[in-house]
Parts: C-alpha cells; sequence; structure tokens
C-alpha cells in the first residue's frame, strides 16, 4: 500500500512540475484550468472520471494535460470493481476561434493505473493501461469578459493494457465511446 501511495505522489508531483513549467513558458498565450467530467462506455466497462485539466493555446492549437480519477467499472460479472488514477496529454486543433466559439478535433493518450478490488475491498490486482483516443467537441465561452467556458465533447478510444498483476476480465481492452464536458476560468 505504501509502495502504491509513493508512486502515485510522485505521478502528482511530475504532473504538477509540468504544469508549472509550462504555465510560465507559455505565459503570453491564453491558457485555461479546469474541471472534467468523461463518461467511457465498451462492452466490458462503464465508467465516470472526474478531473482537472489544464489548457494552454497557441493560435489553433491547444495543448492540455490532465489528471483524473476513475470511480470504477459496474459491469464486471463476478463483483470486482476497478478504479485508481490517470494522467492525460492531449492537443487539439481549433476550426472555427471567435470570441466566444470555437469547433475542435484532436487526440488524446491517456494512461491509467488502476487496482481491483473485490465486493468486500480487498485488493486483488493493478493494472496500468493507455488509452489513444480522437475528439470531437465545441467550446462555449461566457461573460463579457470572456473567461468562463463549457466543452462539451465526443470521442473513441481503444485501451490496451500494458501491464497487469492479476487474472482479471479484459473490462479495459478494446473500444470506448467517450462522452465528456470541461468547465473552467480562462486567464
Amino acid at each position: 500500500m505504501k509502495k502504491l501511495l509513493w508512486h502515485e505522489s510522485k505521478i502528482l508531483i511530475i504532473f504538477f512540475l509540468g504544469m508549472v513549467i509550462s504555465t510560465t513558458a507559455f505565459s503570453q498565450n491564453i491558457w485555461e484550468l479546469g474541471g472534467e467530467y468523461q463518461y467511457n462506455c465498451g462492452r466490458y466497462l462503464s465508467q465516470h472520471d472526474i478531473g482537472i485539466r489544464y489548457d494552454n493555446f497557441q493560435g489553433r492549437n491547444d495543448w492540455n494535460v490532465g489528471m483524473s480519477y476513475d470511480f470504477g467499472h459496474n459491469k464486471a460479472k463476478d463483483g470486482a470493481k476497478e478504479c485508481g488514477f490517470a494522467l492525460s496529454v492531449g492537443y487539439r486543433y481549433g476550426f472555427q476561434y471567435q470570441a466566444k466559439s470555437n469547433l475542435f478535433a484532436g487526440v488524446r493518450a491517456t494512461f491509467e493505473f488502476d487496482q481491483w478490488k473485490d465486493k468486500d475491498g480487498k485488493s486483488l490486482s493493478k493494472e496500468t493501461v493507455i488509452l489513444p483516443a480522437a475528439e470531437f467537441g465545441y467550446q462555449r465561452i461566457y461573460g463579457t469578459l470572456g473567461h468562463l467556458y463549457t466543452t462539451p465533447a465526443i470521442g473513441y478510444g481503444y485501451g490496451i493494457k500494458l501491464n497487469a498483476t492479476g487474472d482479471e476480465k479484459k473490462a479495459d481492452e478494446g473500444g470506448r465511446f467517450i462522452a465528456g464536458l470541461s468547465l473552467g476560468y480562462r486567464f
């Protein structure tokens, strides 16, 4: 357990250092900080992710990083549940930039660090999954100063297990439909 907490702590430190470095390096550009919700569904998968995300705009290009928590699957047949943290990096291209809206398409890679637990909460196994995905969405900016935003997006990804310590089901492997919503503040 201590080893797992130390591993997750290192991931958080690296994430925040990267965010601070990119904020100072690109401070003359527009950047956003907000919350994000994603629903992932597939053949053996139904999960809800909540997290934070940072976006940095350079013209029509948007580079982003995020961190989220997976609240677990509810389609596992044996009653086991999976949950864990995830880190993501991505790129979006804006097709239409106006003062109050933006239509975009992009790609995103998410690294999931999950742990399977049985019905009683006992740890069964750990796994690491990479999820490359393509997304399409629309950003709407609100307010007279244009600081608040909301971004609904849809996407499709494919989960690939990099390693696993147990014989859990193939819940994370394969195609996924991804629906998401981001809300936040533009600086």
